[in-house]
């Protein structure tokens, strides 16, 4: 799993009650909450927006993109009241700012010849009736600091951010950053407040100077900031009350119509479910210029009865002056350090909730509470899903910043020089040519024929005479040409290989799916009725769900590891699954999460940090990189886990308490092999003595990174990301093998987008982890993280055979999902492949020649190696043995047109795309 809290959803929700146009939105497949976006503004954002905010009504949209007109314009909203509302000219109030900026630089010393700002920051506080949220618009700040800071001082003032509209960076900074809020108890700010919340956020900005100097000079400034008769940070402007008030005394108002008059955009996106997903219109600069210059139009006010709405002014300083109390740094590390502190700020309030909420939800015990509970706790869960991905790209984004002072760039391979053949295209209709009409010739004056009387009737005896032609009888085809001999066998046969997954022929079952702990039946009950089922489909090794009791109800945040009641079912339960699943010959396998173990006891502080059981441990079990658990032991020796405490796997006693529980677990309870989650989280050296001393029959651990995406699109060398695979299963001394995400990655888009040429790398070799170390190499198409109810990185589902066609009868060992194993559409043809692959003897040392690798079209001839490749796969195949050819796509392609092996084949299986032969020779 990619941590405990990795649940997201696809889709929209509604924020609020109805009417709100409160949404949230999606950002690369993942549901990005409300609190998820702001964090992703406090670290400084993406060029997109991080969630969504009420679609601005049209006049709104033109009032922000500056109209000329008079200097105050009162018109008539759709109620019939007049609304006082000042239009701004863009061009005028650059200008006119500028003025006021080089006054007051001249005045105080500064240096006149700086740039100034382009445009004056603007903050505005309002309460919509439509809405149970407070409108918080930001206008005219920097996209790094000072967004950091007002999402940062929204917070600190006792506020929730429901939601956010990030001005992209290709936006002009005329275009406003929208913030939804309510305080802690849900409602909307009171009125009274909204002034404190502005000057709660011009303190955080360094702009509290110019409160005081309104305060000085009461008639020359509204609400702290400057507002005259004349022009007032380039708005021409006339004395405006301090507040505008619209009330509902309108009998006609509607507000489902009004809801329905700003209606939202929608804008769609790849891989996703079927509801709208909607994202707030962006302004372009030639929208800016298109508009005519002299339209008035009005920005509707919306609010509660007698709710002013404030709109504020401020001039900030230059950067260039000393009243400034942060600067935008010159350099991009410094950047980075202040977005990582923001992060970091959220992921740890992320965690506190996410964990607090687990905690009451497991001791929970009536039904009505625990339905209670179940929607924040999944909210929260997502929410630090979400800060966890975004501060993971800031450390990988800080790692290339230190590669780059050190002289270390990333290495990109440049493809093959491979030109793929132009896509299919039907033949050019031609339009046949027309001759010009000829009459045609007349024929001769007819000849006129004698008349002659009848002849009287004769009767005649007719007699049957036999037909001149004789019907052709095609020739009998001659007999097929008996099948080539096959090759003599190697004098020196090939040894078994040296895999950590048991004999190197082994096919997993992943027995469960993100669900499955809230089966109405109890889920090893499920298994154990179906074990002479998956004994029958050819699966070799079951992977079972985490056993152990858990905060979670999926098992990822474990408590009491010797404690084997979980929501799985009963110890004893457990015990009769192990046991039937042994006499079939099947190992079962275990999940194994000891990255990280929730305390079930609290210290003198109120952190969760004292444990219970066997396992008692205190502080000192907990890694230092968690001061929010109050660690005491050393540094991690891996990434950080937040929502649980870290095990410090560097202390003797804790590995040995830890080795001890296994040899339990596999002595005791039965289990016969390991499946380690989270495993980037400790060294792998620790993995590796775990497994040196327990000796399981299989071994894989759980090592997810992100694959090298240039923007949305995967790139094609993907050398990078398998070699880190690579390189943790080698600190595990080579006793651990690693489910292989590369070519999960790299099918899934070649499927999705026909783009076959993908699978080979510039050697001509399988391009996923399989094609380096494939004897350690663990191929996958979906996991309980990944597809289930999740779907964070889904496969195309109607690609799912194509992918189980190749990880089926390729190197590696293949692991089949529950779901795709229980789906009748996809049952069939699993089966067959891996009654195919037993027939065939492919290993997970398999040999592999890619016959054609191309847009629309894959094949591959795979068998028995000719020769021993201690890393990498083997492109020579053993004739002598059975073999298989495979492809997918719906490319022309047969082994027998291209005379594959100099042998011939029989299909024996095939379905949508894809299709498999064995060399007749051994066939039955």
């Amino acid at each position: 799993m990619q941590g405990a809290s990795a649940l997201q959803f696809q889709g929209v929700r509604r924020v609020g009650p109805a009417g709100s146009h409160a949404w949230t939105g999606l950002d690369g497949g993942r549901r990005v909450t409300e609190r998820a976006a702001a964090a992703r503004a406090a670290a400084g954002g993406s060029s997109t927006a991080t969630g969504v905010a009420r679609r601005p009504h049209k006049n709104e949209r033109r009032g922000r993109r500056g109209m000329g007109g008079s200097p105050l314009a009162p018109t008539t909203d759709e109620g019939g009241l007049l609304v006082a509302r000042a239009v701004f000219n863009e061009a005028a109030a650059t200008d006119t700012w500028q003025q006021q900026q080089r006054h007051r630089q001249q005045a105080n010393g500064w240096d006149t010849d700086a740039s100034p700002t382009p445009f004056p920051a603007n903050i505005s506080v309002e309460n919509r009736r439509d809405q149970d949220t407070t409108l918080v618009r930001c206008k005219g700040f920097d996209r790094v600091i000072q967004l950091a800071t007002l999402t940062t001082s929204i917070s600190s003032f006792g506020l929730d951010i429901k939601s956010a509209f990030i001005r992209p960076e290709s936006e002009p900074i005329t275009v406003d950053d929208m913030f939804y809020v309510t305080t802690r108890g849900g409602d909307q700010l009171a009125v009274g407040h909204h002034d404190a919340l502005v000057r709660h956020m011009e303190t955080a900005l360094g702009l509290h100077d110019r409160s005081l100097a309104a305060e000085k000079h009461p008639n020359n400034y509204t609400n702290g900031h400057a507002m005259s008769s004349g022009s007032a940070n380039g708005h021409q402007t006339q004395q405006v009350p301090r507040a505008t008030y619209t009330n509902h005394a309108d009998p006609d108002y509607d507000p489902e119509n009004d809801r329905r008059r700003h209606h939202l955009h929608s804008e769609p996106e790849p891989q996703r479910r079927q509801e709208e997903v909607y994202n707030a219109p962006s302004q372009t600069q030639e929208a800016l210029t298109n508009d005519p210059p002299t339209s008035e139009f009005p920005q509707q006010q919306y609010g509660h009865q007698n709710s002013p709405v404030y709109d504020y002014k401020l001039t900030p300083h230059p950067y260039q002056s000393p009243t400034v109390s942060e600067p935008i740094p010159a350099d991009a590390a410094a950047v980075l350090s202040a977005q990582m502190r923001v992060a970091a700020a959220e992921m740890a309030a992320a965690a506190a909730e996410f964990v607090q909420l687990e905690r009451e939800r497991a001791t929970a015990t009536d039904p009505s509470e625990i339905e209670r509970l179940q929607h924040p706790r999944l909210e929260a869960q997502a929410v630090l899903e979400h800060t966890m991905i975004a501060m993971q790209g800031m450390l990988s984004e800080r790692d290339n910043l230190r590669n780059g002072q050190a002289g270390v760039g990333r290495h990109t391979a440049e493809p093959p020089a491979y030109v793929a053949p132009p896509p299919f295209q039907l033949p050019v209709y031609q339009p046949p040519v027309y001759q010009p009409y000829k009459a045609p010739t007349p024929a001769p004056d007819p000849v006129k024929m004698p008349t002659f009387d009848t002849p009287p009737a004769v009767e005649r005896k007719t007699e049957r005479r036999e037909p001149e032609w004789e019907p052709e009888v095609p020739e009998r085809e001659p007999e097929e040409a008996p099948l080539p001999a096959p090759p003599p066998p190697l004098d020196h046969p090939i040894p078994a290989p040296n895999t950590p997954m048991g004999e190197g022929r082994e096919v997993i079952l992943q027995g469960f799916n993100w669900e499955s702990c809230n089966s109405k039946n109890k889920w090893f009950d499920v298994l154990t009725n179906e074990v002479q089922l998956i004994k029958e489909a050819g699966f070799t090794a079951v992977w079972m769900p985490p056993p152990t009791k858990s905060v979670s109800d999926q098992g990822y945040l474990p408590s009491d590891l010797y404690n084997l009641n979980s929501f799985y079912g009963s110890q004893d339960a457990l015990r009769r699954c192990i046991r039937a699943m042994k006499d079939a010959g099947i190992c079962p396998v275990a999940d194994i999460v000891i990255n990280h173990r929730c305390a079930e006891a609290q210290d003198d502080q109120g952190r969760w940090n004292l444990y219970t059981g066997r396992m008692n441990w205190d502080q000192k079990a907990i890694t230092t990189d968690n001061p929010q658990f109050g660690g005491r032991g050393n540094h991690g020796t891996g990434e950080d886990y937040g929502p649980a405490p870290n095990i410090d796997h560097t202390q003797d006693w804790v590995r040995n308490d830890l080795k001890e529980w296994l040899h339990w677990m596999k002595n005791d309870v039965g289990f016969g092999g390991w499946r380690f989650d989270f495993v980037k989280g400790y060294g792998g050296q620790f993995t590796g003595e775990y497994v040196g001393e327990t000796q399981p029959f299989v071994a894989v651990g759980e090592h997810w990174v992100s694959c090298n995406y240039n923007g949305s699109n995967l790139e094609y060398d993907q050398d990078s990301h398998r070699q880190s695979t690579f390189d943790w299963c080698q600190s595990t001394g080579g006793t651990t093998a690693a489910f292989d995400f590369t070519t999960k990655g790299i099918l899934q888009e070649a499927v999705r987008n026909r783009q076959f040429w993908r699978m080979s790398d510039n050697q001509n070799r399988p391009s996923g982890f399989c094609g380096t170390w494939p004897t350690h190499a663990v191929t996958f198409l979906e996991n309980h993280d990944t597809g289930s109810t999740l779907q964070h990185w889904p496969f195309p589902t109607d690609g799912l055979g194509q992918g189980y066609a190749y990880i089926l009868t390729h190197p590696g060992t293949p692991t089949v999902f529950y779901d795709h194993w229980k789906d009748a559409k996809l049952r069939d043809g699993i089966n067959e492949l891996i009654a195919i692959r037993k027939r065939c003897g492919i290993m997970c040392n398999a040999a592999v020649k890619i016959e054609r690798a191309e847009d629309g079209c894959y094949a591959a001839h795979i068998g028995s190696p000719r020769r021993q490749v201690e890393h990498g796969t083997c492109d020579e195949i053993d004739m002598s043995l059975p073999s298989l050819c495979m492809k997918m796509g719906h490319g022309d392609w047969s082994p027998n047109a291209d005379q594959v092996g100099n042998a011939r084949w029989s299909c024996q299986s095939s379905g949508d795309g894809w299709a498999v032969w064995e060399d007749r020779r051994y066939c039955d």
